[in-house]
């Protein structure tokens, strides 16, 4: 009798249809990974501006460069864990708001030592949502469309590397090398909270 109540979650996700449900978590995984890439390569955009500023050279933020990439080292197994233990949810809002506050806060940066440790800490949260992201699409996609899913979401990484070299034609010459980590503060901020309304749990 016990055997007849079981339910096979992995057959019932594969047999449903593409609904609206999985729409609104592509839309919002894709914008949470633009926000993502954005933050990545912003610091390659603010450079010519922090040269001018503090009068260093320019090969002297080569660690300020690699800061981010050496968190994303740590952040990615870290929020690993977190997402197994605690649901994908949860790992992804944590990452997105520490990338999201650090960067805002990375604005108001007046060293090279301020900004490395600040990039180190946005490079955990970094490291820490594309995975997450990917598996909980994953848990969600019928089989057959999951790979589509994912490389859909994906995008948004590709899409969200751009981004930097718009917002530096639109904002920077105005408003200086800041108004890239202002952007890349606010923007990971506001896409977080639509993910508190809206970004289901684990299955």
């Amino acid at each position: 009798m016990a055997a007849d109540n079981v339910v096979d979650v992995g057959r019932l996700v594969d047999a449903q249809p593409i609904r609206a449900f999985h729409v609104k978590l592509i839309i919002l995984l894709f914008c949470v990974l633009i926000s993502d890439g954005f933050d990545l390569q912003a610091i390659g955009y603010v450079a010519p501006g922090l040269v001018k500023l503090w009068h260093i050279d320019r090969a002297a933020l080569g660690p300020v460069f690699t800061a981010s990439l050496i968190g994303m080292l740590f952040g990615a197994p870290l929020f690993g864990w977190v997402g197994d233990r605690y649901g994908r949810r949860f790992a992804i809002l944590t990452g997105v708001f520490i990338y999201g506050i650090v960067t805002l806060a990375a604005a108001a940066s007046q060293t090279e030592a301020q900004l490395l440790a600040l990039r180190f800490v946005t490079g955990l949260g970094l490291g820490g949502v594309p995975a997450n992201a990917v598996a909980l699409i994953a848990e969600y996609a019928p089989r057959r469309v999951r790979a589509t899913m994912i490389d859909v979401a994906q995008l948004g990484l590709t899409v969200g590397s751009m981004m930097p070299a718009v917002i530096s034609g639109l904002f920077e010459a105005r408003y200086g090398w800041r108004s890239q980590f202002v952007v890349g503060g606010l923007a990971p901020l506001a896409i977080g909270c639509a993910l508190v309304l809206w970004l289901p749990e684990s299955l």
